[in-house]
């Protein structure tokens, strides 16, 4: 089935009533399906649903408009001349006198090849599944997902548009935020020790820290064979190092700006960590 051309900045927009009865459709929308104005007024919004749309994200879709809430969603719109097109949706309720009173859908062209391919592999996934379940049981499924992944469907969407992987669920539960303040709590203290003039400051060994303890558990993982993970083992053992040798020098009383270097270094190191680790979060698919 081919797909539908957009130009360049389209905009499709369109209104429906509270039921989902098409009330207004802009040109570019009326272009780009295929129908006229007079065609669209007056019809449900699904004339332009595509079958290979999962029913969920309709029902999510629904559940959040009609609790008054805004949301983003990717979806696949069939024209009439049975082509396709996808497409970031923005939909929104318009409130009058308390109540909701129509909604409002703004449209623009996914023209990211890899944002397509994502939520096209993400939506067969649900889509298959539908096939056997109900809608319910389907939607449980669907919110299973997102919450293996630490995901709202927000987040979501962020990340498919940002071209960030959203199907391994190991590396999306790492919890890397909370080491990188880890990291930070643990050099502050030693600064700090240190600036106090401290005695038998200890700096622990890479391995005996928590993030040291993580980086052993999960040494068997399959995302830990990218290349860029030494870059994170050999930058974790040199914070370590490098404070340990800030320790001992302090002790010596080397000069402030050697100290200063040091500390700066361990940021330069943290940076190499974290930076990595994110990247293998957001790009490693099983």
């Amino acid at each position: 089935m081919k797909g539908v051309k957009f130009k360049e900045n389209t905009m499709l927009v369109s209104q429906t009533d509270v039921t989902g009865k098409i009330i207004y459709a802009n040109v570019d929308f009326c272009k780009t399906s295929g129908y006229s104005f007079g065609e669209l007024v007056g019809q449900s919004h699904n004339i332009i649903r595509h079958e290979d749309m999962p029913r969920v994200i309709f029902k999510l879709l629904w559940k959040k408009l009609q609790n008054g809430k805004s949301i983003y969603a990717f979806v696949k719109n069939k024209s009439k001349d049975g082509g396709h097109y996808w497409v970031k949706a923005f939909i929104t309720p318009i409130i009058k006198n308390g109540k909701i009173d129509r909604y409002v859908s703004y449209r623009t062209f996914i023209d990211n090849d890899s944002s397509m391919k994502s939520v096209s592999k993400l939506y067969s996934i649900f889509y298959e599944y539908e096939k056997n379940h109900t809608v319910n049981e389907s939607f449980e499924y669907f919110l299973k997902y997102l919450e293996e992944r630490n995901l709202s469907y927000e987040d979501l969407i962020i990340r498919i548009t940002l071209g960030k992987q959203i199907s391994n669920k190991v590396t999306l539960s790492i919890d890397f935020r909370s080491y990188f303040d880890d990291h930070i709590i643990f050099r502050t203290h030693i600064i700090h020790q240190v600036q106090l003039k401290s005695k038998n400051i200890k700096v622990t060994k890479s391995c005996c820290c928590r993030f040291g303890k993580w980086l052993e558990s999960v040494k068997n993982e399959g995302y830990t064979n990218c290349s860029e993970w030494k870059n994170i083992l050999v930058a974790h053992d040199d914070v370590h190092k490098k404070l340990q040798q800030y320790v001992d020098d302090s002790n010596k009383g080397v000069s402030e700006l050697h100290l200063q270097g040091l500390i700066t270094s361990t940021e330069k190191d943290r940076d190499i960590i974290f930076d990595t680790l994110e990247y293998i979060v957001d790009k490693y698919e099983e």
